[in-house]
């Protein structure tokens, strides 16, 4: 799920004498408008079915970040979405938003499972979010599918999917050098890359596929 704002336009040509409002919209690849926001909302109002739920899929309490988020959208009538894994955490309103709107209001968490905290050498856990760690491979040659599963505090397990024709050696030599180097850079040269002999698989009951799949930590860990 992302949140953009969308400022009132400032072309010199627009007519003075009409009024525009700012206004936030919250989306996702597979529903580019699930809800609005304007005013001094910071969140969104809701007019998808956006259910707030637990890892064993359980409604989660308003004011709670949510393990994910299930999206159920009729609007299509030749594929409709019914409660699909959406993998993002939001928070649900307890009370109505204080513009008045009546709608169920939400804040975007995001995706909180799939950081990766990664121990430097000295035993300190660094950050890495999950669309920085797999940019410098995506368009690796030869690379169909890849999935970065973290078994330990600095190991991370890759699973490749190369394309047809292509050589599976040559394939992980560059993305294994390519994430060294984003590694390195981010003051993580001791991580450990390990080559895995299963394709990238996906993931829950939703089926839904994780690029990256983090290690789950002690409470109070990071």
């Amino acid at each position: 799920m992302t949140v953009k704002n969308f400022a009132p336009p400032t072309k010199p040509d627009l007519p003075t004498n009409r009024r525009f409002a700012s206004f936030r919209a919250i989306g996702a690849l597979i529903l580019r408008e699930m809800a609005t926001s304007y005013g001094r909302s910071p969140g969104g109002y809701i007019w998808a079915i956006l259910e707030p739920v637990e890892e064993d899929y359980r409604p989660t309490p308003p004011d709670r970040p949510s393990h994910t988020v299930l999206l159920t959208n009729l609007a299509n009538r030749v594929q409709p979405l019914i409660r699909y894994d959406l993998g993002d955490s939001v928070v649900a309103r307890p009370d109505p938003c204080e513009c008045g709107n009546p709608l169920p209001a939400i804040r975007v968490a995001g995706r909180h499972d799939d950081v990766l905290y990664l121990d430097d050498a000295g035993g300190r856990a660094v950050g890495v979010l999950p669309l920085a760690i797999t940019a410098p491979i995506d368009d690796a040659p030869g690379l169909d599918r890849c999935q970065l599963v973290q078994t330990g505090p600095a190991v991370l397990r890759i699973r490749l999917q190369t394309a047809p024709g292509a050589a599976a050696d040559v394939v992980w030599q560059d993305v294994e050098a390519k994430l060294a180097g984003f590694l390195a850079g981010q003051g993580l040269a001791n991580v450990e890359l390990v080559r895995a002999g299963e394709a990238p698989e996906q993931r829950g009951r939703s089926g839904k596929f994780h690029q990256v799949i983090a290690l789950k930590r002690p409470a109070g860990r990071r």
